[in-house]
C-alpha cells in the first residue's frame, strides 16, 4: 500500500518522486497512458491516504 504523506514543505517525499519517473516511464514506454498513470497516483497516495485519516478520526 501506497500513502501520501507531507510534512508542509516545498520538497516531495522521495518515494513519491520515485514514483512519478517509474511511472513516466511506463507511460512513455507504452505500458499505460497518461490517465492509467494518474489514477494510480490518486488511488495510491490521495485516496489511501484519505482512507486512512478518515478511519484514524472515527
Amino acid at each position: 500500500m501506497l500513502v501520501f504523506t507531507a510534512d508542509g514543505h516545498f520538497w516531495p517525499e522521495p518515494y513519491s518522486a520515485a514514483l512519478y519517473e517509474v511511472l513516466k516511464e511506463a507511460s512513455h514506454q507504452g505500458e499505460l497512458t497518461e490517465v492509467q498513470a494518474i489514477e494510480i497516483i490518486k488511488a495510491g497516495l490521495f485516496k489511501n491516504a484519505n482512507r486512512i485519516l478518515i478511519q484514524h478520526e472515527m
